[in-house]
């Protein structure tokens, strides 16, 4: 996979097609590099393919870079916590004891 690597930061106001949008905090930018890693889940993790119909909206809810990512609008408080996936996951079930 492909972990992320913060380049850059800065608070701007988030904008739409009309301009500016009404937001107080604003928006966390990032410029983000992207580093090859070993991508190891932890039980409760998830993974959202792009084999789906609104991939588009998962990218940029996603994405770091974007204005409008989770963690652009502080969902996501730590950019560790997040890793593009390059190949579709292989389920491995451990035998029950």
């Amino acid at each position: 996979g492909e972990a992320y690597a913060e380049a850059s930061r800065q608070i701007a106001p988030r904008s739409d097609v009309r301009g500016s949008v009404a937001d107080l905090a604003g928006a966390l930018i990032v410029k983000v590099e992207l580093v090859p890693a070993l991508v190891e889940m932890s039980a409760g993790s998830y993974y959202v393919g792009l084999d789906q119909p609104l991939a588009n909206l998962v990218v940029a809810a996603i994405e770091p870079d974007t204005q409008n990512s989770f963690f652009a609008n502080r969902i996501v408080s730590n950019l560790k916590s997040q890793a593009r996936v390059m190949a579709r996951p292989e389920l491995r079930m451990l035998p029950v004891p």
